[in-house]
């Protein structure tokens, strides 16, 4: 195993002076361990009345106020990942030589490190991802690498990576905009065309020296890459990059895309490379390669063979069997009718069956998805069979559930969604349009506009408040012309919840919120005591009794919310030992509640265990379906209230870790769903904590970092949703930390 370190580069030149005599402050050199054309570097030491600690000195040659020392500690100074080596100190010895301290590296580059171990494709490809990360951290701290290479990418014993050699490394704001760009220090094999030709950098560079290591990683051969700067208009032009590649299928692809001369058609980030990368390691389509349905059938069926197979039989019955009808339309009136069954069979009998399945969100997708274009093509064949619309309509209303309406299990992508709501609504209309009293038609429209309110709110849309309350007059009439019918009257007290918990999140409406999930809980309090084997209105009242103790906890009136929240713990404890349906996710939101509150009071001893439990819960529901976004979503969440937490418990080192779990995670559902405001209020919220604790830490680069994305969180979509106190509470921290920041609020 080799020791390498910070700008250790392979040229060695002749005899140049070399300082071994100077004085490094506290440090000491031990050895020297490399030399390139600019520095040389030493294994050192620092020995002194409060430590001992084993480091790296490099000490830079040039003198000139431009010499890379003067880059490498602007650079290194604002770079803390456990995956970039530590800058530890900088300065200047008495005869004016300048010097960088690191954290010294004991580590084999990468691809002799995969080679050695025998590492298969996917460790290759997870220590790939490893690379990624650091590069992807430092990309967003405005940073490019610009010289990555194995030997810049040392890998430990324990399999941990280290980004190495900053050296000629540039801050983006500056690459952009500056032509000069050091060509002469760069890796031939490993630079990007704009490197050679000495063109502003970006982003895509580091993206394309990741695309030259991928093919070397995970093939163990050398990468052969430009030995000389391509010309100009080869680098422009729209190609696919290299034609050899010593990969196959799907991963060259990846490698080639990120490979491309012309920048603009590469993965436009690292976290994009990585996505992809990670799709390629989960079974699922990649982004480099045209997404065709048959490519992404061949996909999915790799990934849920067992759970869709099923599933897959009666769609390709569907499918042979609508081809065949939509072909005979003369002859075919039968063969529509048993299409338009099988549809219905598949999108209600199998997805429900499917739905009890751990992590079937993605089959589910794809069944409702092949059967509503199946009903949607036979409802434009029909013309007005009002029959036929409706179901359609209701197709659409099942996919917008598994796209991402409300807190049940979905893929947490509220703008498909909504598209697909409007279309049904659009349905539902025109039957009304021409049958105004057609129940099945009314019912329908309940059901639309119960959705629609929800994704409203959600998005804190100003559609939310008259959306619902049309719906409870829907619900209303409804029950009004069948006041026998209990599905009526469970409507009815539906409609009022949903209109309860719209007041409470908005803007204007939210003081009365309180006021209508007291009466929505005596709806289903009296309609649970009329029927007390109801699973349904148990579910309900449990339901409603947690929404109302989160409005009550938001109000500030902590002991009724405690008594309610108590009560819907309860209840829905009693519900698990009966109900087939799930319900995790509700008893983790009724510990979060109780947690909250243990929070709100101070009593964080007690908010920490209340808080690992609701983890505990949420991780469990996500290793059933990793494709949940919401429980995604609600893991996040319960890590950052349990890193405040332990920051209030006077231990904010072990609370940042936490935190910034949380912050990684909120990104990716954030990624999926910008306009959610739970998403952006939860971004908000980590943020926020983040900049504390990097405040109480004195840890200013992070604090202003942090304060600065919760600035524009603040500016976003959660601008237009009702302000809760802790809300208020967040913004006033984010302002006061910009300001203390030099930046506008």
């Amino acid at each position: 195993m080799s020791a390498q370190v910070c700008g250790l580069t392979s040229v060695m030149p002749g005899n140049l002076p070399l300082p071994e005599a100077e004085s490094f402050g506290h440090y000491r050199p031990v050895r020297r361990i490399g030399q390139g054309a600019t520095s040389v570097v030493f294994e050192g030491r620092r020995e002194d009345a409060e430590f001992t600690q084993r480091v790296a000195i490099k000490v830079v040659l040039d003198s000139r106020p431009s010499s890379l020392s003067a880059w490498e500690t602007r650079i290194l100074a604002r770079l803390e990942h456990p995956n970039i080596a530590r800058l530890l100190d900088a300065g200047a010895t008495r005869s004016g030589v300048r010097f960088l301290v690191t954290e010294f590296v004991d580590g084999t580059p990468c691809t002799g490190y995969a080679n050695a171990a025998r590492l298969d494709e996917q460790e290759r490809l997870r220590l790939f991802l490893q690379i990624c990360d650091a590069v992807q951290y430092a990309n967003s701290s405005l940073v490019i690498h610009c010289d990555l290479k194995p030997a810049n990418v040392l890998v430990s014993s324990n399999g941990t990576v280290k980004l190495l050699d900053f050296g000629i490394a540039r801050l983006l704001s500056e690459a952009a905009s500056d032509g000069q760009t050091r060509a002469l220090f760069y890796s031939p094999n490993y630079a990007s065309p704009e490197q050679m030709l000495g063109r502003p950098l970006g982003v895509a560079t580091d993206v394309y020296s990741l695309g030259a290591l991928l093919a070397e990683l995970v093939s163990g051969q050398p990468h052969q890459g430009q030995s000389e700067a391509v010309p100009a208009a080869a680098a422009d032009r729209e190609g696919e990059g290299p034609a050899e590649l010593p990969l196959r299928g799907d991963l060259a692809r990846i490698a080639r895309k990120a490979l491309r001369t012309n920048p603009s058609l590469r993965y436009a980030t690292v976290a994009d490379l990585a996505a992809d990368v990670r799709r390629y390691l989960e079974g699922r389509p990649v982004e480099a390669r045209p997404l065709s349905r048959s490519y992404r059938l061949w996909k999915f069926v790799g990934r849920n063979r067992t759970a869709v197979l099923a599933g897959m039989l009666a769609v390709s019955a569907l499918m042979a069997t609508t081809a065949f009808a939509l072909r005979q339309r003369a002859l075919a009136q039968e063969r529509f009718a048993q299409v338009r069954a099988l549809a219905n069979s598949v999108l209600f009998e199998v997805h429900d069956e499917i739905a009890k399945l751990p992590g079937s969100l993605a089959a589910r997708h794809v069944l409702v998805n092949r059967s509503v274009e199946y009903l949607d093509a036979l409802a434009k064949g029909a013309g007005s069979d009002d029959g036929i619309q409706l179901e359609a309509a209701r197709g659409f209303m099942r996919l917008a559930d598994v796209e991402g309406v409300g807190n049940e299990p979905s893929l947490g992508r509220s703008s498909q969604a909504l598209a697909q709501l409007e279309r049904a609504d659009g349905l539902v209309k025109a039957v009304i349009g021409r049958h105004p009293r057609n129940q099945d038609a009314l019912r329908a429209r309940y059901e639309v506009l119960e959705a629609l309110a929800t994704v409203y709110s959600l998005r804190a849309d100003p559609k939310a408040v008259p959306v619902t309350e049309e719906l409870l007059k829907a619900a209303e009439a409804l029950a009004a012309a069948r006041p026998a019918d209990a599905r009526a009257r469970e409507e009815r007290a539906m409609a009022i919840a949903k209109l309860a918990n719209t007041y409470t999140q908005s803007a204007t409406h939210w003081k009365i919120g309180v006021e209508w999930w007291q009466r929505a809980v005596a709806e289903w309090r009296k309609l649970a005591n009329e029927q007390p084997d109801s699973l349904v209105r148990k579910r309900e009242l449990a339901r409603s009794c947690q929404y109302l103790a989160g409005a009550l906890l938001r109000a500030v009136r902590r002991e009724e919310a405690r008594i309610v929240a108590q009560e819907a713990y309860r209840r829905h404890k009693e519900l698990a030992a009966v109900d087939d349906e799930e319900i995790d996710h509700m008893l983790a939101t009724d510990v979060g509640l109780l947690a909250n509150l243990a929070a709100q009071l101070k009593r964080f001893d007690e908010a920490v265990p209340l808080f690992q439990e609701q983890l505990r819960i949420r991780e469990g529901i996500v290793a059933r379906d990793p494709n949940n976004t919401n429980a995604v979503m609600g893991v996040a969440g319960t890590l950052d209230r349990i890193g405040l937490s332990l920051v209030r418990t006077k231990r904010p080192e072990e609370g940042l870790t936490y935190l910034q779990r949380s912050l990684a995670t909120q990104r990716t559902v954030l990624a999926k769903d910008p306009e959610n405001i739970l998403v952006n209020r939860e971004m908000l919220y980590v943020l926020t904590d983040l900049t504390e604790v990097s405040q109480v830490l004195n840890r200013r680069d992070q604090m202003c970092r942090h304060a600065k994305e919760a600035g524009v969180i603040i500016q976003g979509p959660i601008s237009r949703a009702r302000e809760t106190p802790t809300d208020a509470a967040k913004k006033a921290l984010v302002r006061k930390a910009l300001a203390a920041c030099g930046a506008q609020p």
